[in-house]
């Protein structure tokens, strides 16, 4: 339960349907785009997902609106990138290391960034 009073409901769509309630099976093949048939809630659904598809403003603002969950996820990353690379030139500069010597270090991680950005964080800590 979350603090919403929700429950949230993970379906891998790739996995296996065997031993699963036909209404899962079915909502599985859904997600999956495989056409089902004989069951009214589902007709239903597959009716309402091909005028989405067919109509191409509804399916722009889809796409807009996954792009923009694709970018906040990546800023999420990258925010945490540079989190725990502040953290470890806090470490590096603790225990010693120059400037040079931690950029180097921190580079072999492949943290996600770019050189210059790591260059500008290890230079706020150098100065």
């Amino acid at each position: 339960m979350l603090p919403t009073n929700s429950t949230k409901i993970i379906i891998n769509a790739k996995g296996r349907l065997k031993g699963n309630s036909r209404n899962l099976q079915n909502l599985v093949r859904l997600m999956r785009g495989d056409p089902i048939t004989g069951n009214k809630h589902f007709d239903y659904a597959q009716k309402k997902i091909k005028e989405i598809n067919d109509d191409p403003k509804r399916r722009a603002l889809i796409m807009d609106y996954e792009a923009k969950l694709l970018e906040r996820e990546q800023l999420g990353e990258q925010q945490k990138a540079i989190k725990i690379t502040k953290s470890t030139i806090e470490q590096l500069k603790a225990t010693g290391y120059d400037g040079k010597m931690t950029f180097a270090f921190i580079k072999k991680l492949d943290t996600g960034l770019s050189d210059d950005a790591l260059l500008r964080l290890v230079d706020k800590y150098y100065k």
